[in-house]
């Protein structure tokens, strides 16, 4: 896992975490999947759109999800701290 962000599935949100990612590693080919906002933020040059090479993405956010209660639904047990996510991560 190289970075996250926490906040909605948007594209303010997605712009977050490329602009540090794009920081980090400015020539690097991102595999994605068909969501339409990666199309419009990653250069053509830099993207290459696969559900193939998605798989594991899923599954460490999957895994992530079902190892830390607090990601469960709100009704189960959440923290609305970022830095409690943040420590949670750490």
């Amino acid at each position: 896992l190289l970075d996250w962000e926490l906040g909605k599935r948007d594209k303010t949100t997605f712009k977050r975490l490329y602009s540090r990612l794009n920081q980090r590693f400015p020539e690097v080919l991102y595999c994605a999947d068909y969501w339409e906002n990666y199309d419009t933020v990653i250069p053509e040059t830099q993207i290459l759109q696969s559900k193939a090479g998605t798989h594991t993405v899923e599954s460490n956010t999957s895994d992530t999800r079902h190892w830390f209660c607090r990601f469960h639904r709100k009704s189960k047990a959440v923290s609305q701290l970022q830095e409690m996510v943040d420590l949670t991560l750490k």
